[in-house]
């Protein structure tokens, strides 16, 4: 099968592993693989990790290939904030909770930036579709536990303050029994203090 009919193919998934192009090749050979990125045809992401090269993914694509790409993870902590407008500022690396180790992955399309959680913690996040990309997101209360668990320097109010974080946003969406469900999982007196002091903070 020929580059342009395996590239239409696969369009839809985008991002790709060997065994895709086996799956709708048979006769697929690894060796085509490693030419077409000689050529520029194909961007390598990371270990058997691909995109096409003209590919442009656009912010829901990354989020898509952000699960893809360190299996299994989902959208949190700093992204996942700034989806929900919670921290306005634009956040320049893709950053998402994993069961697996820490790890932060540079490719041309972006920094990808994965935080440790232990598998009982793995829990609190949502598939949606938005232009029809379907990914795994935290929910902003999970968004925020992850945040302050894996930041513990965040430690009182001045560095609460520090966060710049959407006040008017977090009192209209944030759903503070279910925020403290999450925390009491968790099972940490030094987490619930901090989370405590973010509610006492905002009003929330």
């Amino acid at each position: 099968m020929k580059f342009f009919d395996i590239k239409q193919k696969l369009s839809k998934i985008k991002v790709f592993a060997p065994e895709d192009l086996f799956t709708v090749d048979p006769g697929f050979r690894l060796e085509t693989l490693y030419e077409w990125e000689k050529k520029n045809w194909v961007t390598k992401l990371r270990s058997k990790k691909y995109i096409f090269a003209d590919y442009r993914p656009s912010n829901y694509d990354l989020y898509l290939i952000a699960n893809k790409l360190y299996d299994p993870s989902y959208i949190s902590l700093e992204l996942a904030l700034n989806h929900y407008g919670v921290i306005p500022e634009a956040v320049m690396k893709i950053t998402s909770a994993t069961t697996n180790k820490t790890l932060s992955v540079e490719t041309p399309i972006g920094t990808f930036d994965y935080k440790t959680l232990d598998t009982r913690l793995f829990f609190g996040y949502q598939i949606i579709t938005i232009d029809q990309t379907t990914f795994k997101i935290a929910s902003l209360e999970k968004a925020i536990v992850d945040y302050f668990y894996l930041n513990s320097q965040v430690a009182d109010v001045a560095d609460i303050q520090g966060l710049r974080f959407n006040g008017e946003h977090l009192k209209e969406k944030l759903n503070r029994q279910e925020l403290e469900e999450i925390v009491a999982v968790f099972g940490s007196a030094a987490l619930n203090t901090r989370i405590m002091m973010l509610i006492d903070y905002f009003q929330l």
